[in-house]
């Protein structure tokens, strides 16, 4: 008959094996598909939408300008040796300019000046575990941990980085509930055909009916990316993007305009910002594809009218504004 210390051991023994058995099969796993096709977002990423040269002026945003700012479009009014490149990301906020702008200059591609576009309701929302999991390098990672953010949203972005399940975990779940998800759903929308849907403010998302707001996180991000624009001595210059009537109808009620506002203007004394449209422009829902995102022709007006803003300041070289 076995002693009890030799069935305690035993007992351990298994353990330790199934552990190491579920380990191998993860790692099996997340190795198997780790060959699969990334989606647009993290190729988005990885590609890091970099100019082939140091441009004369450079859009900075999330999808809503990447989308809604044609270069083409925008240079039309320019002197043909002025340069524009949208640099904007899909599915990021402003927490990501800062390590964009810091890899340019890096590359020696910095631009003369900035334009900032970012959709003002992804200030309030912190993509930390993006950010680590999907786009920081594994040297930026200190800094971000250096601003004192939350250490398990940090750990979960490790954890993303390294592991294909938990990047595709939507993708994933709604594939073994048997729901086969469209691109559309996949995917961050950049611009588009008209929307047919009309909507309402009982109808736009919940997010588009509440104050402006400003996390600590993507606070502090923003200016360490004005702080270092500064010091390479690179103009940025603020242009709101126009909102549909609904959005603006559901934004009223809070306030959202007028604290807006109040943060341009704190940022432009502070940092010498410059504002070339700070009002946010309604316009019909036939300019949009969705509730943000402009469509072709509300992309080409947007371009035009931007282009004509960029004219009126006469600048051959960009960084001659703040003279």
């Amino acid at each position: 008959m076995p002693s009890p210390s030799s069935t305690s051991s035993s007992k351990a023994d298994r353990a330790r094996r199934a552990l190491l058995l579920a380990a191998s099969l993860i790692v099996l796993l997340e190795t198997a598909f780790a060959f699969l096709p990334e989606n647009k977002l993290v190729k988005t990423f990885r590609a890091e939408s970099m100019p082939a040269q140091a441009p004369d002026w450079q859009i900075m945003g999330d999808s809503v300008a990447k989308g809604g700012v044609l270069p083409s479009q925008v240079m039309a009014g320019l002197a043909p040796d002025v340069s524009v490149h949208n640099g904007a990301v899909a599915g990021t906020g402003p927490e990501f300019a800062y390590f964009m702008l810091k890899r340019q200059i890096a590359l020696g591609k910095a631009p003369k000046a900035i334009i900032c576009a970012p959709s003002p309701h992804t200030f309030s929302s912190q993509r930390i575990a993006l950010l680590v999991g999907g786009y920081a390098r594994w040297g930026e990672i200190a800094n971000i941990v250096g601003l004192g953010v939350s250490t398990p949203e940090v750990a979960y972005g490790i954890l993303c980085k390294l592991s294909y399940t938990l990047r595709y975990r939507e993708q994933l779940g709604s594939l073994l509930r048997g729901r086969r998800l469209d691109a559309e759903e996949q995917e961050t929308p950049v611009g588009g055909e008209t929307q047919t849907k009309h909507f309402t403010v009982a109808t736009i998302h919940p997010m588009y009916k509440k104050a402006f707001q400003v996390a600590d996180f993507n606070r502090a991000l923003l200016e360490k990316f004005l702080d270092l624009a500064g010091r390479n001595q690179i103009p940025v210059y603020w242009f709101t993007m126009p909102v549909m009537p609904a959005v603006a109808e559901g934004r009223a009620p809070h306030h959202f305009d007028a604290d807006y506002t109040a943060f341009l203007a704190d940022i432009k004394q502070r940092h010498n910002v410059q504002i070339l449209q700070g009002d946010f422009l309604v316009w019909d829902e036939a300019n949009f594809h969705d509730m943000t995102h402009l469509n072709s022709t509300g992309a080409v007006r947007l371009s035009k009218l931007l282009g004509e803003k960029l004219a009126g300041l006469k600048l051959r070289a960009p960084a001659e504004a703040l003279k």
